[in-house]
């Protein structure tokens, strides 16, 4: 039986289970809780391989898939504190762009789970307004899950899944296995005949390709963001570059991802140990 072929509800927590979640979810976001909240975990989810369905993640409802999936553990563990600052960045920049009378269009750059493009999608739903998301996920498994997570959500008129990979070059590309986590998974270019093979093009080409220009981009893609990046403001026109970008960037990446956002005219600040925010000086217009 696949892993989504059970609806949405049929995956919850035992009662006993749900309440050491709830505990979890009200401890502070510190040290101390996250040791607190580490152990819970353990005890919570002792005997329990399967997936876990929550609805309780910023208006969006997720089946998550804790033992193969990093974030999905942290978001079952922590909740909406999981990438809380980043969220709440494209939140805002959503908001600047409807009262400017926009259609806001964001672009998720290895979507993984969904958890940024449904957070963003169940918000757009509770206000009635206009959203456009490009929820980009090479890997077969992930877009499985991603897209149940979609559906489970209501978003489907909201969110486009794209099952190609992003490159600075046209090629074909595979995905690295990866059992501990399935949203590490690199891409690396694939061998002639691979049967497992995806298409990778540039970013501005898929961009094209879906008939959008990004106002928000998020991007995290294991290894590839700074060289599709680089490609993507090269070759975008100033008013093809996003408002905002919110791109992984760990310590070693850190200072050339900077100087390629300044480069282009972005202000950068560091939103958290993992990703950098870009941001243009002029508000959305």
């Amino acid at each position: 039986m696949s892993e989504t072929s059970e609806p949405f509800g049929a995956c919850r927590l035992s009662p006993w289970r749900a309440a050491i979640r709830r505990i979890m979810l009200q401890l502070p976001d510190n040290r101390l809780g996250k040791h607190v909240r580490s152990v819970l975990r353990r005890v919570m989810l002792a005997g329990w391989s399967g997936p876990v369905d929550i609805d309780d993640f910023c208006g969006a409802r997720l089946r998550l898939h804790h033992s193969d999936n990093l974030a999905d553990k942290y978001i079952l563990a922590s909740g909406d504190m999981y990438d809380r600052a980043e969220r709440v960045a494209f939140a805002t920049c959503m908001e600047q762009l409807w009262q400017a009378g926009k259609q806001a269009v964001f672009v998720d750059l290895g979507a993984n789970n969904g958890s940024y493009s449904l957070t963003l999608a169940g918000r757009a739903i509770a206000a009635g307004r206009p959203l456009t998301v490009i929820a980009i996920e090479p890997d077969a498994i992930n877009r499985e899950r991603l897209a149940f997570n979609v559906a489970a959500t209501g978003a489907g008129p909201i969110v486009r899944i794209d099952p190609r990979a992003a490159s600075d070059v046209r090629e074909r590309v595979v995905m690295a296995f990866n059992p501990e986590n399935r949203g590490g998974i690199p891409a690396v270019s694939a061998a002639s005949g691979d049967r497992d093979a995806v298409d990778a093009l540039p970013l501005l080409d898929l961009l094209a390709d879906n008939g959008v220009r990004a106002d928000m981009l998020k991007v995290d893609i294991e290894g590839r963001d700074f060289t599709v990046l680089e490609k993507f403001l090269a070759d975008a026109a100033p008013d093809q570059r996003p408002g905002l970008i919110v791109a992984e960037a760990w310590a070693g990446e850190r200072d050339r991802m900077r100087a390629l956002f300044e480069g282009h005219g972005y202000a950068v600040r560091d939103i958290s140990r993992h990703n950098l925010c870009a941001e243009k000086a002029d508000p959305p217009s």
